[in-house]
């Protein structure tokens, strides 16, 4: 990892042969309700076959739309053009199919509670 220059923490990791850049920021709405924004940073070689990221776990997960979940008391946002899929079981999970192009793409999610 290495901070930014708010010294917050910027992950770095492989998946397979992807780079991927993982940070938080803390944000507050214009009401005032604090959040989180996540973003995903994805250095790929080559265009990479589709896969699933797991945004979020919980015992019950809503699905508002294909970019808005609850999952138990939090709520997820996914920006952009990437949609969701809701899971429900004993431990449900909101999913995320990605196919990465050759060179760099973002994900990014806001977690409000």
């Amino acid at each position: 990892y290495h901070l930014d220059a708010a010294r917050r923490p910027i992950l770095r990791y492989l998946y397979g042969d992807i780079t991927v850049e993982d940070f938080f920021e803390d944000v507050r709405s214009p009401d005032g309700k604090a959040y989180f924004k996540r973003t995903l940073r994805f250095e790929a070689p080559t265009a990479q076959l589709p896969f699933h990221f797991r945004a979020a776990a919980g015992k019950k997960v809503a699905a508002q739309s294909e970019r808005l979940f609850t999952i138990d008391r939090l709520q997820l946002r996914i920006l952009g053009d990437h949609r969701g899929i809701g899971r429900e079981g004993d431990t449900g999970d909101v999913l995320i199919p990605l196919t990465l192009p050759e060179g760099r793409s973002t994900l990014t999610l806001e977690y409000q509670w």
